[in-house]
């Protein structure tokens, strides 16, 4: 069981942060500035074991994340993203707290690809507090692609796949991750519109004082939302991600939300 409890701190951890780094946009436009704050909140509701049965945990594990995102047009098509977040746990999900590593992104697009966009990201071996050692903060790299396109005025399809390699860091390797990511939404008005985000992650096995971890597996997560726009210059996004099924990872429960600021 005390396997378990740290797995699941490790996904909470991993759902709070992952699900507000690298987005599903296409780039900004040149010479605009975007700045995203908000609030990542996850809960351990249990754990997927290798059958993908879900059984209890110990205590009510809880990641309490906020998350900062600046965004700058670099040029047409392209922009660079910076991405921290501060991070706090409580004690059943390991007790730590600090600046997680922040990662730095560059995406494109052009006229010719329209509707898709691609990445490249890298996650910095720097941390703050608890998150600068014991272990070790690693690096890890991704590569990524994204889709947007509004089929009619009421439904856009927006997406994002990508594949994140985690590089050794002593004798700890974190999982690598693939992700597939899916967000049909009904658009109500010109500010509002509601949708059901689907979302796939496929983890290998993942290292620990020379050790392996047993934590190759999957999550299958749904995450219902809704988007606002206030004006040009401010929205709003809100979704409540909750684990469907998985195999050696963690049953969660969660809130995310984010106000974007354009300049």
């Amino acid at each position: 069981m005390n396997r378990l409890k740290t797995k699941i701190a490790i996904a909470c951890l991993g759902l709070a942060s992952a699900s507000f780094a690298v987005d599903e946009y296409l780039p900004i436009g040149q010479g605009a500035w975007e700045i995203d704050v908000g609030y990542a909140g996850t809960k351990g509701t249990g754990g997927y074991d290798a059958n993908g049965d879900k059984q209890d945990v110990v205590g009510s594990p809880m990641t309490n994340a906020v998350p900062l995102q600046v965004k700058y047009g670099v040029m047409a098509g392209m922009d660079l993203e910076l991405y921290v977040p501060v991070v706090s746990n409580n004690t059943d999900a390991g007790g730590k707290a600090g600046v997680d590593r922040p990662e730095l992104a560059l995406k494109y697009s052009n006229a010719d690809w329209k509707t898709f966009g691609a990445y490249l990201n890298v996650v910095l071996p720097v941390g703050l507090s608890d998150y600068s050692s014991n272990p070790a903060p690693g690096t890890a790299v991704g590569l990524g692609g994204v889709y947007a396109d509004q089929f009619s005025p009421e439904f856009r399809l927006v997406g994002q796949a990508s594949y994140q390699y985690s590089l050794p860091s002593g004798d700890n390797k974190n999982s690598d991750v693939f992700t597939l990511f899916a967000k049909p939404e009904y658009v109500w008005n010109a500010q509002t519109g509601t949708y059901l985000g689907l979302k796939v992650n496929a983890f290998t096995e993942g290292k620990s004082n020379g050790v392996a971890k047993g934590d190759d597996g999957y999550l299958f997560t749904v995450l219902p939302g809704l988007n606002f726009k206030q004006d040009d210059k401010i929205s709003y996004e809100v979704n409540l991600p909750v684990t469907l099924m998985g195999k050696n990872q963690s049953a969660t429960v969660g809130i995310w939300g984010s106000v974007y600021f354009t300049l």
